[in-house]
């Protein structure tokens, strides 16, 4: 459901339900109540009266109740921005109710958010606190974080900020990294993981669509070894209804038109520089 369904479902009074904010599959927020008002979410006036309350889109009904990326994304966004706003220094998650964060089946006869989300809750307050604690958004009188497809290449600068948040903003627009003043990629993190993943692994059903940013190998299986069998240039959409990741990439993965076979394409590293060739 997009952020304008789930504004067009709460706005009948008839319906007696609310939330304050929605975050559709199109990966926009929408403002249902205010948050000085209380909405009717929870089945609880006690936890109502005291929370922000989230609706959040899935994927893919029914099954796990996946989230897409990207809307996870901003959800993580949204908390942040919601966290500072009324002065919450530490996003907690217990696992009930004494903790910050808080899940709609323990007010109500109801599995939301569903399995995926649900188990991504430490994830979520995890990402949160990082930010609140200034891990995205230190500055400093004389550092500048330029936003340039690589350090070596200044002409390619697109703009140099203060605010490290302003600058990665700039970089996710446009596919570019964000560098401190000492060269140092900031944006994408640059991640010391184990890359010896030769196993295949699926991940998650998502339907959306990716353009390229590079040009980008089709292959027969998701690891590098496999037969390229096409190669999609740059500015190309790529419909995918599968996420896996295997030989240290994430791939997206679909049903190809002409062969009828199952086909991958990588869209970055799971560690190292893991700036992504397709643009979600």
């Amino acid at each position: 459901m997009t952020a304008a369904g789930i504004g067009s479902v709460f706005k009948s009074t008839s319906r007696q339900a609310s939330c304050n904010y929605g975050i559709g599959n199109d990966n926009r927020i929408v403002l249902v109540v205010d948050e000085a008002n209380r909405a009717w979410t929870t089945s609880s006036a006690w936890c109502d009266n005291r929370a922000v309350t989230i609706e959040v889109s899935n994927c893919q009904n029914g099954g796990n109740w996946l989230v897409s990326d990207r809307v996870l994304n901003t959800l993580i966004d949204l908390v942040t921005d919601i966290c500072r706003r009324n002065g919450i220094k530490n996003c907690t998650y217990t696992g009930g109710k004494d903790g910050v964060l808080q899940m709609h089946r323990w007010y109500a006869q109801t599995t939301c958010p569903g399995p995926y989300l649900g188990s991504k809750f430490t994830y979520i307050a995890n990402e949160v606190n990082k930010r609140l604690r200034g891990g995205k958004s230190t500055s400093t009188p004389n550092n500048l974080y330029r936003v340039r497809k690589s350090w070596g290449d200044s002409k390619s600068q697109k703009g140099a900020f203060k605010n490290l948040n302003s600058a990665i903003d700039l970089a996710k627009k446009n596919g570019y990294k964000v560098y401190d003043s000492s060269g140092k990629q900031v944006y994408p993190e640059i991640k010391s993981a184990n890359t010896n993943n030769n196993n295949p692994r699926f991940i998650k059903y998502e339907k959306w669509t990716g353009v390229t940013l590079d040009v980008c190998n089709v292959r027969s299986e998701p690891n590098t070894r496999s037969k390229i069998v096409a190669q999609y240039p740059v500015g190309k959409e790529i419909n995918y209804d599968q996420v896996w990741e295997g030989d240290g990439y994430r791939w997206i993965s679909y049903i190809g038109a002409t062969s009828g076979q199952r086909r991958y394409v990588a869209c970055r590293r799971l560690s190292g520089d893991t700036t992504p060739w397709i643009k979600f």
